[in-house]
């Protein structure tokens, strides 16, 4: 199914003014493509809070739509993200649609209803669409709520949203997302052309990610007839699904001032290479005519075999539901008798790449066709007022989408006298590959001034080296020009002496508990002989504590914007050290840490019983990146409670659930749980949960202390 660029909508006895502005098409035969639209405003008061109804309607056997942007007139008031809670209600889409299911015929028709909630519109906080359908911290919102799809980034690069709307649910028992997303008047959306900002604000609506491979999927076609009804709530409703009362916020508002309004919508079919009437993505024969192939209905004169491919390019006669073995159905299939196990479309045309002829021109060469349309709604708010103007209707080129230049790493911070390597990357979002033999050129100011360039490789990328010989601030500016566009990133880097404690020998020493500070990484080095069984990487600083008494220390390490590594080490020489703990953490992504009273979820816990007199060390590497431990980790030190499941520090009923949970083989919410290892199995069982509940009803507990390895959860 291809990109829908709409608010495509509902209406409930709609008492709207429709006409026709334009139809037109690109390419030679004309078929037909009809789609009705209509609008109308639940209280058409001047400034009023209203709910705004939409309709659009396409009957069979129309082509199907490739593309719809609404534009929701400019004198309505919008409100911005932040002035409604995520996971709000905010609408709700009825939907009509015609599937062809299981390889057959596209003649199911299935009633489906999105609700619609209010999501998060921070193009710098995303997720994958597709690993985004789950709720990971259970407060009711899925994480496609609360970040942002990274696939809207890709299509829509560098715009930002004013409001944007996300429902999902199974349809035919396939995991279905649907996105509405709301832009300024006049944006600079890529895959159609310029809009006039007198046409308000551009709304489009995307279904799953259109620059996706093929997905296996129980359905093969999309098609018409298709009707779809949606509701724009004026004023946000309660999400039941979660605890807050999310109900009262102003979504939408009418205009101001008296008169007509038109809600344009512009429309275009899905491409048609060979002008048969059946757009590709219902052809398996994209580029020979079926004239007696229904697509809707089982065609013996055009499929004997039933084998749903036409027999104008199934000369072989070939049987079976997958003739090219490669896991996609035949209809499904968009290259049907090409193995290819990821059918991808770089130019979304409904061929698949293996065997498009000309698999970067959707147009074929110019023989293939699709239709256009511009379609007027007009409401009337209050009484009297000036007509609507006629809508400036898109035309002429499609805008390209804008190549990716980057370049990392972006902040980097770095010991004086090294060499800072910049990674450039030259990257087609909408074909999601690299754009190989593009001369990339480096400018660096500041503390060290130097310049260059390289040439990137087949994958896009290549490589830039210059020496810090200076203490200071360097700003890097990065450019490239590819298929005509002037292409620009930009990075930093700060040359720094090392650490003090970079070195074993060095380590910083804790004097008491607790210790709360920070472990500068930025600048650090690895020695010859350090272990790294626990922190594998190069940039590692130490910590040095002697303890005055027998404890069960806990150490933790990092927060949610930051990876860590740390290492418990007993000792007193560095090739002789013994490890007693290890964790490590990684940034929150794709979920979001607890927000309740207990510490984060990823942070990197190490919890161990050390002894009066011995020496102790911590070695601790990580940063804001990866592979550049340019930053620091922050570090606490302090004496833990054994049995303490949830990480707060103390032992008590919750924790004693958790226990239960754990030696019932449940889930629990379970960071630390190496912590309730008390007689040192390397697990929990009915030992511990002895102790738990002796320590949470204030009785001795006469486990030993033990050291474990291995103890830290993420």
């Amino acid at each position: 199914m291809g990109a829908i660029a709409s608010r495509i909508g509902i209406a409930v006895a709609l008492a709207a003014f429709l006409a026709l502005v334009f139809v037109g098409r690109e390419g030679a035969q004309a078929t037909a493509f009809d789609p009705v639209i209509a609008a109308s405003v639940t209280d058409p008061t001047p400034g009023g809070v209203s709910d705004i109804d939409l309709q659009l309607s396409i009957p069979a056997p129309d082509y199907n739509f490739d593309a719809i942007i609404t534009f929701i007139p400019a004198g309505f008031h919008i409100a911005a993200d932040a002035d409604v809670p995520d996971g709000a209600l905010a609408g709700r889409l009825n939907a009509q649609s015609t599937l062809g299911l299981f390889n057959n015929g596209c003649n199911t028709a299935l009633p489906v209803t999105f609700d619609l909630l209010e999501a998060s519109t921070d193009t710098n906080s995303t997720i994958p669409l597709y690993s985004g359908g789950a709720d990971y911290n259970g407060d009711g919102v899925v994480e496609n709520v609360k970040r942002y799809p990274d696939f809207l980034t890709r299509l829509t690069p560098g715009l930002q949203p004013i409001q944007r709307l996300y429902g999902q649910q199974l349809v035919a028992g396939v995991p279905t997302y649907i996105n509405f997303v709301i832009f300024q008047p006049g944006a600079a959306i890529p895959r159609v052309p310029a809009l006039d900002p007198s046409l308000g604000y551009p709304t489009m609506v995307f279904l799953n990610d259109p620059a996706s491979p093929t997905l296996q999927s129980n359905i093969n076609d999309f098609c018409t007839p298709l009707g779809t009804d949606l509701v724009d709530f004026g004023t946000s409703r309660d999400n039941p699904s979660t605890a807050a009362n999310e109900a009262g916020s102003q979504l939408l508002r009418n205009p101001d001032a008296a008169g007509q309004y038109s809600f344009v919508s512009f429309i275009r079919s899905q491409w048609d290479s060979e002008g048969d009437g059946i757009e590709n993505k219902l052809d398996p024969c994209p580029y020979s005519a079926d004239p007696n192939w229904d697509p809707r209905a089982f065609s013996p004169a055009a499929d004997a075999d039933g084998n749903g491919i036409p027999s104008s390019c199934d000369a072989a006669g070939q049987v079976g539901t997958d003739v090219d073995g490669d896991g996609f159905s035949n209809r499904l299939d968009n290259c049907p008798f090409i193995s290819n196990p990821v059918d991808t479309d770089g130019d979304m045309d409904g061929i698949g790449d293996a065997c498009d002829h000309f698999p970067e021109d959707p147009t074929d060469g110019g023989t293939a066709q699709r239709e256009v349309a511009c379609l007027p709604a007009t409401v009337q708010i209050g009484a009297g007022g000036p007509a609507a103007s006629p809508p400036v209707c898109p035309t002429g080129d499609d805008l390209p989408v804008p190549l990716a230049l980057s370049a990392a790493p972006q902040s980097a911070t770095l010991a004086r006298g090294t060499v800072n390597s910049l990674y450039a990357s030259v990257f087609d979002p909408l074909a999601q590959t690299g754009m190989a033999a593009v001369t990339v050129n480096f400018q660096v100011s500041g503390a060290n001034q130097a310049s260059g360039s390289c040439l990137t490789d087949n994958y896009g990328s290549c490589v830039f080296n210059y020496a810090g010989a200076n203490l200071g601030d360097d700003a890097i500016l990065v450019t490239a020009t590819a298929n005509g566009q002037d292409l620009t990133a930009n990075a930093t880097a700060r040359w720094v002496n090392p650490p003090p404690n970079d070195n074993f020998a060095d380590a910083a020493t804790i004097d008491g508990l607790p210790f709360t500070g920070a472990a500068q990484t930025a600048a650090s080095s690895s020695e010859a002989n350090e272990p790294h069984d626990c922190v594998f990487l190069d940039s590692t600083v130490w910590f040095k504590f002697v303890p005055a008494q027998d404890e069960f220390l806990r150490i933790e390490a990092g927060d949610v914007d930051v990876y860590a590594f740390v290492g418990l080490l007993e000792g007193t020489l560095l090739g002789n050290l013994q490890t007693i703990g290890c964790a490590y953490s990684i940034p929150a992504y794709g979920y979001d840490a607890p927000t309740a009273a207990s510490e984060p979820l990823n942070e990197a816990y190490v919890f161990a019983s050390v002894q009066a007199g011995h020496t102790y060390f911590i070695q601790v590497a990580g940063g804001p990146q990866f592979f550049d431990s340019g930053g620091s980790v922050p570090l606490t030190v302090k004496q833990g409670q054994r049995g303490d499941i949830d990480c707060d520090n103390t032992v008590d009923a919750v924790d004693v659930l958790n226990f239960l949970r754990a030696e019932a083989g449940l889930s629990a919410a379970v960071t630390c749980f190496r912590a309730g290892d008390f007689d040192c199995s390397g697990s929990i069982d009915t030992t511990d949960l002895l102790d738990v509940l002796k320590i949470a009803n204030a009785m001795p507990v006469n486990a030993p202390p033990c050291n474990v390895r291995f103890n830290s959860e993420d």
